[in-house]
Order: structure tokens, then C-alpha cells, then sequence
């Protein structure tokens, strides 16, 4: 359309700001092939969502300037956005959630790494085994949203009771004995449910 008018591209360039051109309709493909750069485009207001509608790549919205926030609204799956060469924290920042970041292949050591909080990685499917290496306390696994039996095989009792109850570690299915051993007393035990016999 600009290029069968009589002013020459240049001067339309020049003369015209995109946002100008948007609002009487022309579409991104069509400015880009007068000579305008992608990222004079995002300034005139073109979307990731009618950038996308033009064909145009993940990646090249990426060196035009958008966020990863912009082509998660403009449906830029996060797979083309993590091909783009966008980070986990750009994503994080961006508003896509660790499952969606798990499921293209980030590991939950890079995603703590980058601003995910114990509990966004629960959420994320992401198990109290695969947490634990990232040096996660009992009690932040517990307030991620953990429960006891979560972490039995990951963390010894003793541990455990830091953040648990004497109740909810017989839940659990410790036995007396063990409690004991732990440090808790038969006011403890009895408080929790255990029968005399197992005292």
C-alpha cells in the first residue's frame, strides 16, 4: 500500500509517525517494508498480539524491545518465547508461572535462581525431592504448602519437627519410638493420639 503511493518511503518515514499509521490501519508488514524499525513500531502501540497476526517471530519482537509480559498477552506461547532468548526472570517478570516453565525444560534450581519463591515451584509440580538440593528448610517447604508425608522421605524426624506437630507427624505414620528419640516427651505423644501401650 505505501509503496504503490507517490511519496517516497523515505520521506513517508520521516514525515509519519507509526502511530499515525496504525490509527488509519496499516499493518505492521506494511511499515516494516517502508522502513520502519520494529521498534518505532512497539512505540506507535502495535501489539505482540497484531505483530503475531503479521507473521512476525517471537524473536525478532524480542530485538524490537517488547517483554515477554507483551507476547504473553499478544498468546506468544512460552516455548517461542524461551527460543526467543528471553530469561526465566524476563518470564517470571513477564507473569508466565514455573508449570509453564517446567514444561519447556527449566529446572527448579534455575528457577529459584531467577525469583521463584518455594511455594510458586509446589505449584509448578515441581516435588519436595527435587526441592531439597536447593537448600530449602523444613519450615519454608512447610509454608510453600508441604505436608508432613511430603518430606518423610527427604528429611529425617528430627528435622520435621521443627515445622510439624506432634500430630501431624504421627499422621505421618512415625512411630512412638521414634518420636521419642526425637526429643518429644509423653505429654507430647499423648497430645498427639498415641495409645498407652504404644508409649
Amino acid at each position: 500500500m505505501i509503496a504503490e503511493g507517490s511519496t517516497r518511503k523515505g520521506h513517508l518515514v520521516t514525515l509519519l509517525e507509526a502511530d499515525c499509521l496504525r490509527d488509519v490501519g496499516f499493518a505492521p508488514r506494511e511499515l516494516l517494508a517502508a522502513g520502519f524499525k520494529l521498534s518505532s513500531l512497539r512505540k506507535g502501540g502495535y501489539t505482540a498480539a497484531e505483530m503475531k497476526a503479521s507473521g512476525l517471530k517471537a524473536s525478532e519482537l524480542r530485538e524490537g524491545g517488547y517483554s515477554a509480559g507483551q507476547l504473553r498477552v499478544g498468546h506468544f506461547p512460552v516455548s517461542q518465547c524461551k527460543l526467543a532468548g528471553y530469561s526465566a526472570a524476563e518470564l517470571k517478570q513477564g507473569g508466565f508461572v514455573a508449570r509453564q516453565l517446567k514444561a519447556v525444560g527449566f529446572t527448579a534450581e534455575e528457577l529459584k535462581e531467577n525469583g521463584y519463591t518455594a511455594e510458586e515451584l509446589r505449584n509448578g509440580t515441581f516435588t519436595a525431592g527435587e526441592l531439597k538440593p536447593l537448600n530449602y528448610t523444613v519450615t519454608e517447604l512447610r509454608v510453600a504448602g508441604f505436608a508432613a508425608p511430603e518430606l518423610k522421605e527427604h528429611f529425617e524426624l528430627a528435622a520435621l519437627k521443627v515445622a510439624y506437630s506432634p500430630s501431624e507427624l504421627k499422621g505421618t505414620g512415625f512411630p512412638a519410638s521414634e518420636m521419642r528419640k526425637a526429643g518429644f516427651n509423653t505429654s507430647d505423644l499423648k497430645e498427639a493420639g498415641y495409645a498407652p501401650t504404644e508409649m
